[in-house]
Parts: C-alpha cells; sequence; structure tokens
C-alpha cells in the first residue's frame, strides 16, 4: 500500500482563532508519523510501522507510546467519548487503544487484500459502529464490542 513516508514533527504552532496570535512548542523529541490527529486535547502520532504516540500539545511531552501490528495504518480516529483510538490497516485489520494509558485492547482480523491503492484507512463512527474502508476498496462496519463477529450474509 502506498502511503506518504512518515514525517518528523519538531514543534506545535498553536494559534489563537480569536486574535491569530501564534506561540510556537519546541518539542523535547522528534515524533514520527503520517498526518496526526488532534482530538479531545491530544495529539496523536501513528507510524507506517502500528507504532502510536499520543502527546500533549500544550507542552510537548509524550503521554505514552504503544506498538500495534498493523500494516501501514492510517489516521489515528477517537471515538466521540474521548476513551478509545482507533486506527486501522490496509487489509481492513482495526486496532483499538485505550486513550488514557495507550494500552491495546484488541485487533480485528483481515477483511480485504491489501492493495497498492493510495487509500489511506480511517476509521469512522457512526451511531455506535465503526465504518472504515480497506486499501481494496471495500466498506465495511464493525461493533467495537465484538470486533470478529462477522454479519449474516443475507
Amino acid at each position: 500500500m502506498t502511503n506518504s513516508p512518515d514525517l518528523i514533527y519538531t514543534r506545535i504552532v498553536h494559534v489563537d482563532p480569536g486574535t491569530a496570535d501564534r506561540s510556537v512548542t519546541d518539542l523535547p523529541e522528534h515524533y514520527r508519523g503520517g498526518i496526526p490527529t488532534l482530538a479531545h486535547g491530544t495529539v496523536y502520532f501513528a507510524t507506517s510501522s502500528g507504532l502510536v504516540t499520543a502527546v500533549s500539545p500544550a507542552t510537548g511531552e509524550r503521554l505514552w507510546q504503544s506498538r500495534t501490528t498493523l500494516e501501514t495504518p492510517g489516521t489515528v480516529s477517537v471515538d466521540p467519548s474521548g476513551r478509545t483510538v482507533y486506527l486501522a490497516g490496509g487489509s481492513g485489520r482495526v486496532a483499538a487503544l485505550d486513550a488514557a494509558s495507550g494500552t491495546l485492547l484488541w485487533e480485528s482480523s483481515a477483511r480485504a487484500e491489501v492493495l497498492d491503492s493510495g487509500l489511506l484507512p480511517t476509521v469512522w463512527f457512526h451511531k455506535g459502529a465503526l465504518v472504515l474502508a480497506a486499501s481494496d476498496g471495500t466498506l465495511f462496519t464493525l461493533d467495537p464490542a465484538r470486533p470478529d463477529r462477522r454479519p449474516t450474509p443475507r
């Protein structure tokens, strides 16, 4: 699967939306990853090797780091409650991490073949279900309470 290579992040620029004033926080360590996600007061980075890092945007300090076995995951998504972090790999495998500690909660099985489609796997939320597209264009939903349950064919 073609993902952009991991970028190296060295600072966070804060912009006040009301005044457009800017301040810069230099990161105490460099973080790698694709496109970062800011959710519920935390910045998340996911590398192409499946390493996920949570960082305080105010201080730049690492809150936690956790490894998944996902193949070239896309951007991190955080559930609306802010309790669980999700990311998906090109085969439609999904990993769930505890947002507070980074503890790996589960990883699902593959749902599709990994293709070099350039599609960045992303997890969305709809009525309590996870929705995602695999790299072969397969769109599917997943119950986060039972991630490996397969729907009954109709």
